[in-house]
């Protein structure tokens, strides 16, 4: 059943929406993009310093809730391979193969078009192009 603003409701129980009311809507693809900010954040705030390992498995554990996005899960891992590397001692290969194994776990464009970002090409007018085309 479709309640005020096409939203649908999940309660049993409608009751109306009042002006300036909170209303907490679901996004599935608030997730991964939230994951590569906290990621992002987490390596900032180390500045140059090597990350202490509890930091390390805070990255880790973000990679997960980036798997709904492609290009959340690439910044996701892209800033814990960038932390890894400033640790003493480097990774080893059972740590370089977790890593491949998740890299191929990964859904491509192909086998699911609509986890695609939208693609813009050839650049906006703005921007010296002609017209902007989204992916489907």
């Amino acid at each position: 059943m479709l309640c005020q603003g096409g939203f649908s409701q999940t309660q049993r129980k409608h009751r109306p929406l009042h002006p300036g009311e909170a209303v907490a809507v679901p996004d599935p693809g608030f997730t991964p993009h939230l994951a590569a900010r906290l990621a992002a954040a987490t390596l900032a705030a180390a500045g140059p310093w090597p990350l202490p390992p509890e930091r390390l498995q805070l990255l880790r554990s973000l990679v997960p809730h980036a798997l709904g996005n492609p290009t959340a899960l690439d910044a996701v891992l892209t800033r814990l391979v960038l932390a890894q590397a400033r640790r003493a001692t480097p990774p080893d290969l059972t740590e370089a193969t977790a890593l491949d194994a998740v890299l191929a776990r990964r859904v491509t464009v192909d086998a699911a078009p609509e986890l695609s970002e939208p693609l813009v090409w050839p650049a906006p007018a703005r921007l010296g192009g002609e017209r902007v085309l989204h992916a489907k």
